[in-house]
Protein backbone atom coordinates (compact mmCIF):
# COMPACT_ATOMS: atom_id res chain seq x y z
CA UNK A 1 0.00 0.00 0.00
CA UNK A 2 1.19 3.49 -0.74
CA UNK A 3 2.08 6.02 1.52
CA UNK A 4 -0.38 9.00 0.71
CA UNK A 5 -0.47 11.79 3.78
CA UNK A 6 -3.14 13.65 1.74
CA UNK A 7 -5.25 10.46 2.28
CA UNK A 8 -4.17 8.88 5.27
CA UNK A 9 -5.00 4.87 6.14
CA UNK A 10 -8.28 4.69 8.72
CA UNK A 11 -6.41 2.23 10.31
CA UNK A 12 -3.61 4.22 10.99
CA UNK A 13 -5.83 7.12 12.45
CA UNK A 14 -7.08 4.22 14.95
CA UNK A 15 -3.64 2.86 15.94
CA UNK A 16 -1.88 6.12 16.67
CA UNK A 17 -4.39 7.03 19.23
CA UNK A 18 -3.91 4.68 22.50
CA UNK A 19 -0.33 5.77 21.59
CA UNK A 20 -0.94 9.55 21.71
CA UNK A 21 -2.84 8.67 25.09
CA UNK A 22 0.03 6.54 26.40
CA UNK A 23 2.81 9.21 25.60
CA UNK A 24 0.75 11.94 27.50
CA UNK A 25 -0.02 9.22 30.49
CA UNK A 26 3.55 8.94 30.62
CA UNK A 27 4.66 12.50 30.28
CA UNK A 28 2.26 13.64 32.95
CA UNK A 29 3.59 10.46 35.11
CA UNK A 30 6.96 11.56 34.89
CA UNK A 31 5.82 15.36 35.86
CA UNK A 32 4.14 14.34 38.77
CA UNK A 33 7.33 12.72 39.78
CA UNK A 34 9.43 15.11 39.67
CA UNK A 35 7.92 17.36 41.60
CA UNK A 36 7.11 14.74 44.23
CA UNK A 37 10.65 13.07 44.10
CA UNK A 38 12.45 16.99 43.86
CA UNK A 39 10.36 19.04 46.20
CA UNK A 40 11.43 17.37 49.20
CA UNK A 41 14.82 18.45 48.47
CA UNK A 42 14.03 21.67 47.59
CA UNK A 43 12.44 21.88 51.12
CA UNK A 44 15.44 20.73 53.26
CA UNK A 45 17.90 22.81 51.92
CA UNK A 46 15.31 26.24 52.92
CA UNK A 47 15.26 24.57 56.08
CA UNK A 48 18.78 24.58 56.39
CA UNK A 49 19.87 27.76 54.93
CA UNK A 50 16.40 29.15 57.41
CA UNK A 51 18.41 27.30 60.27
CA UNK A 52 21.85 28.85 59.33
CA UNK A 53 20.14 32.42 59.15
CA UNK A 54 18.27 32.09 62.15
CA UNK A 55 21.63 31.15 63.95
CA UNK A 56 23.09 33.49 62.35
CA UNK A 57 20.72 35.87 63.45
CA UNK A 58 20.34 34.70 67.10
CA UNK A 59 24.62 35.37 67.17
CA UNK A 60 24.11 38.94 65.70
CA UNK A 61 21.43 40.30 67.70
CA UNK A 62 21.44 42.60 70.12
CA UNK A 63 23.20 46.14 70.06
CA UNK A 64 24.70 45.51 73.60
CA UNK A 65 26.61 47.43 75.88
CA UNK A 66 28.93 44.66 76.65
CA UNK A 67 31.90 45.92 74.29
CA UNK A 68 34.08 43.10 73.87
CA UNK A 69 32.55 39.55 74.13
CA UNK A 70 35.47 38.32 71.81
CA UNK A 71 33.88 34.51 72.62
CA UNK A 72 30.79 35.09 70.69
CA UNK A 73 32.59 33.75 67.12
CA UNK A 74 31.60 35.03 63.62
CA UNK A 75 31.15 31.75 61.94
CA UNK A 76 28.96 30.25 59.38
CA UNK A 77 29.59 26.76 60.44
CA UNK A 78 26.29 25.74 62.35
CA UNK A 79 28.11 23.30 64.97
CA UNK A 80 30.17 26.23 65.90
CA UNK A 81 27.34 28.79 65.84
CA UNK A 82 25.28 25.96 67.97
CA UNK A 83 28.26 25.47 70.59
CA UNK A 84 28.40 29.75 70.53
CA UNK A 85 24.80 29.83 71.76
CA UNK A 86 24.59 29.26 75.31
CA UNK A 87 27.49 32.27 75.34
CA UNK A 88 24.91 34.65 73.91
CA UNK A 89 22.02 33.65 75.86
CA UNK A 90 24.79 34.49 78.43
CA UNK A 91 25.48 37.89 77.09
CA UNK A 92 22.24 38.93 76.95
CA UNK A 93 21.08 38.00 80.14
CA UNK A 94 23.65 40.66 81.96
CA UNK A 95 23.31 43.03 79.05
CA UNK A 96 19.43 43.37 80.15
CA UNK A 97 20.71 43.93 83.95
CA UNK A 98 23.43 46.39 82.46
CA UNK A 99 20.16 48.22 80.74
CA UNK A 100 17.45 47.87 83.86
CA UNK A 101 16.03 45.21 82.11
CA UNK A 102 15.54 43.08 84.83
CA UNK A 103 12.08 41.73 84.14
CA UNK A 104 13.10 40.75 80.71
CA UNK A 105 16.41 38.81 82.10
CA UNK A 106 13.71 37.11 84.68
CA UNK A 107 12.35 35.76 81.93
CA UNK A 108 15.74 34.46 79.91
CA UNK A 109 16.01 32.11 83.20
CA UNK A 110 14.91 28.49 83.15
CA UNK A 111 11.60 27.44 85.06
CA UNK A 112 13.82 25.86 87.69
CA UNK A 113 15.54 29.09 88.65
CA UNK A 114 12.31 30.97 88.37
CA UNK A 115 10.46 28.40 90.78
CA UNK A 116 12.90 28.90 93.50
CA UNK A 117 13.52 32.84 92.79
CA UNK A 118 11.40 35.77 92.06
CA UNK A 119 11.73 38.81 90.24
CA UNK A 120 12.66 40.60 93.63
CA UNK A 121 15.03 38.42 94.55
CA UNK A 122 17.10 38.91 90.74
CA UNK A 123 16.35 42.82 91.57
CA UNK A 124 18.05 42.74 95.10
CA UNK A 125 21.02 40.65 94.00
CA UNK A 126 21.42 43.16 91.20
CA UNK A 127 22.10 45.88 93.36
CA UNK A 128 25.00 43.99 95.36
CA UNK A 129 26.86 44.46 91.97
CA UNK A 130 27.02 48.04 90.38
CA UNK A 131 29.49 47.38 88.51
CA UNK A 132 27.21 45.37 86.17
CA UNK A 133 26.09 48.45 84.97
CA UNK A 134 29.48 49.09 83.12
CA UNK A 135 30.64 45.91 82.35
CA UNK A 136 33.41 45.64 79.20
CA UNK A 137 34.18 42.48 79.13
CA UNK A 138 32.77 38.83 78.96
CA UNK A 139 35.18 36.29 78.93
CA UNK A 140 34.94 32.37 79.23
CA UNK A 141 38.15 29.94 80.21
CA UNK A 142 36.25 26.68 80.25
CA UNK A 143 32.99 25.92 78.31
CA UNK A 144 31.23 22.54 78.34
CA UNK A 145 28.36 22.48 76.14
CA UNK A 146 26.03 19.39 75.97
CA UNK A 147 22.96 19.14 73.97
CA UNK A 148 20.83 20.13 76.80
CA UNK A 149 22.78 21.65 79.34
CA UNK A 150 26.00 23.91 79.08
CA UNK A 151 28.76 25.38 81.95
CA UNK A 152 30.51 28.51 81.82
CA UNK A 153 33.30 29.92 83.74
CA UNK A 154 35.38 32.76 83.49
CA UNK A 155 35.33 36.89 84.37
CA UNK A 156 33.31 39.69 83.72
CA UNK A 157 35.45 43.06 84.19
CA UNK A 158 33.69 46.58 84.41
CA UNK A 159 35.11 49.55 82.58
CA UNK A 160 36.46 50.81 85.65
CA UNK A 161 38.71 47.62 86.02
CA UNK A 162 36.62 45.64 88.67
CA UNK A 163 36.80 42.17 87.56
CA UNK A 164 34.45 39.18 88.75
CA UNK A 165 34.82 35.62 88.60
CA UNK A 166 31.57 33.81 87.29
CA UNK A 167 30.33 30.65 87.03
CA UNK A 168 26.84 30.08 84.91
CA UNK A 169 24.63 26.93 84.14
CA UNK A 170 22.42 27.21 81.34
CA UNK A 171 19.44 24.12 80.13
CA UNK A 172 17.91 24.21 76.75
CA UNK A 173 14.13 24.94 77.09
CA UNK A 174 11.35 24.86 74.23
CA UNK A 175 14.90 25.35 71.81
CA UNK A 176 16.01 28.15 73.91
CA UNK A 177 19.44 28.54 76.21
CA UNK A 178 18.10 29.26 79.66
CA UNK A 179 19.99 30.42 82.98
CA UNK A 180 19.75 27.93 85.51
CA UNK A 181 21.93 28.92 88.00
CA UNK A 182 25.03 31.57 88.40
CA UNK A 183 27.54 32.56 90.75
CA UNK A 184 28.89 36.12 90.76
CA UNK A 185 31.93 37.31 93.16
CA UNK A 186 33.29 40.57 93.49
CA UNK A 187 36.47 41.05 94.31
CA UNK A 188 35.62 42.25 97.86
CA UNK A 189 33.41 38.76 98.51
CA UNK A 190 37.19 36.85 96.73
CA UNK A 191 39.22 38.31 99.30
CA UNK A 192 36.21 38.29 102.01
CA UNK A 193 35.88 34.68 101.54
CA UNK A 194 39.87 33.96 101.61
CA UNK A 195 40.41 35.75 104.66
CA UNK A 196 37.82 33.88 106.77
CA UNK A 197 38.93 30.57 105.14
CA UNK A 198 42.31 31.28 106.39
CA UNK A 199 41.50 32.29 109.55
CA UNK A 200 39.50 28.86 109.90
CA UNK A 201 42.37 26.93 108.75
CA UNK A 202 44.46 29.05 111.64
CA UNK A 203 41.76 27.91 114.15
CA UNK A 204 41.28 24.12 112.84
CA UNK A 205 45.12 23.86 113.09
CA UNK A 206 45.40 25.42 116.44
CA UNK A 207 43.08 22.52 117.41
CA UNK A 208 44.95 19.95 116.43
CA UNK A 209 47.76 20.85 118.33
CA UNK A 210 45.98 21.42 121.15
CA UNK A 211 46.70 24.96 121.38
CA UNK A 212 43.18 25.67 122.76
CA UNK A 213 43.93 29.29 123.93
CA UNK A 214 45.13 31.09 120.63
CA UNK A 215 42.24 28.96 118.90
CA UNK A 216 39.75 30.79 121.57
CA UNK A 217 41.27 33.86 120.31
CA UNK A 218 39.90 33.40 116.92
CA UNK A 219 36.14 33.36 118.18
CA UNK A 220 34.60 36.20 118.37
CA UNK A 221 33.38 39.04 121.46
CA UNK A 222 29.80 37.34 120.78
CA UNK A 223 31.03 33.66 121.03
CA UNK A 224 33.43 34.92 124.17
CA UNK A 225 30.53 36.51 125.67
CA UNK A 226 28.33 33.14 125.63
CA UNK A 227 31.37 30.55 125.90
CA UNK A 228 34.02 30.61 127.93
CA UNK A 229 37.23 29.51 127.55
CA UNK A 230 37.03 26.32 129.69
CA UNK A 231 33.49 25.53 128.02
CA UNK A 232 35.31 25.87 124.86
CA UNK A 233 37.93 23.48 125.49
CA UNK A 234 35.73 20.78 126.96
CA UNK A 235 33.70 21.20 123.71
CA UNK A 236 36.57 20.56 122.16
CA UNK A 237 37.66 17.68 123.51
CA UNK A 238 34.37 15.78 123.59
CA UNK A 239 34.57 15.56 120.06
CA UNK A 240 38.04 13.96 119.94
CA UNK A 241 37.95 13.90 115.64
CA UNK A 242 38.00 17.72 116.02
CA UNK A 243 41.29 18.22 116.61
CA UNK A 244 42.55 14.98 113.75
CA UNK A 245 45.09 16.49 111.42
CA UNK A 246 42.58 15.67 108.91
CA UNK A 247 40.12 18.72 108.26
CA UNK A 248 39.65 20.88 105.83
CA UNK A 249 37.03 23.73 104.29
CA UNK A 250 34.84 22.11 101.66
CA UNK A 251 32.97 25.26 100.60
CA UNK A 252 31.74 28.35 101.55
CA UNK A 253 28.27 27.68 102.60
CA UNK A 254 26.42 31.60 102.86
CA UNK A 255 28.21 35.03 101.99
CA UNK A 256 27.30 38.21 103.49
CA UNK A 257 29.68 41.38 104.21
CA UNK A 258 30.20 40.80 107.98
CA UNK A 259 29.00 37.11 107.85
CA UNK A 260 30.35 34.09 106.09
CA UNK A 261 29.73 30.50 107.11
CA UNK A 262 32.03 27.69 105.97
CA UNK A 263 31.36 24.30 105.53
CA UNK A 264 34.26 21.82 107.04
CA UNK A 265 34.76 18.59 107.08
CA UNK A 266 37.08 16.57 109.79
CA UNK A 267 37.87 13.19 109.29
CA UNK A 268 39.98 10.28 110.40
CA UNK A 269 39.86 7.20 108.95
CA UNK A 270 36.16 6.33 108.03
CA UNK A 271 34.90 8.85 110.52
CA UNK A 272 33.69 11.96 109.27
CA UNK A 273 32.37 15.23 111.52
CA UNK A 274 30.64 17.60 109.24
CA UNK A 275 30.56 20.76 111.24
CA UNK A 276 29.24 24.54 109.87
CA UNK A 277 31.85 27.52 111.20
CA UNK A 278 30.61 30.93 111.20
CA UNK A 279 32.95 34.03 110.75
CA UNK A 280 31.91 36.93 111.14
CA UNK A 281 33.95 40.28 111.16
CA UNK A 282 35.17 42.01 114.02
CA UNK A 283 37.42 45.05 113.35
CA UNK A 284 38.78 44.14 109.95
CA UNK A 285 39.13 40.42 110.94
CA UNK A 286 36.93 37.35 110.59
CA UNK A 287 36.58 35.74 114.01
CA UNK A 288 34.77 32.00 114.57
CA UNK A 289 31.29 33.33 116.08
CA UNK A 290 29.43 30.04 115.72
CA UNK A 291 30.65 25.77 115.91
CA UNK A 292 27.82 23.88 114.70
CA UNK A 293 27.91 20.22 114.66
CA UNK A 294 25.83 19.30 111.39
CA UNK A 295 25.00 15.54 112.57
CA UNK A 296 25.10 16.03 116.39
CA UNK A 297 23.05 18.97 116.38
CA UNK A 298 20.61 17.71 113.92
CA UNK A 299 20.20 14.49 115.82
CA UNK A 300 19.40 16.38 119.06
CA UNK A 301 17.03 18.92 117.10
CA UNK A 302 15.05 15.51 115.94
CA UNK A 303 14.92 13.80 119.04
Amino acid sequence: MDYNPQNPNPLDEQNKTPRKIILTALLISIIIVAVFVLKPFDTIDNQENKTDQDLSATEQSDVTPIENAGDIKQTNNKEELASEAPIQSVKNFFNYLATDQIETAYLSTSSGFQENENMDSLTEFFKNYPFLKSIKDLNFDYKNTQEESASLSGALTAKDGTSSPVNIDLIKENGQWKISSFDLYSKEQHDAENQAINESNKFLDYLVDSNFYHAYQITSSNYQHNTSQSEFEDLIKSHPLFISDNSSVTDIGEYFPDKIILYVDVSHEENLLPIDVTMVKEDNNWRIDDIYFVNLDKAASDS
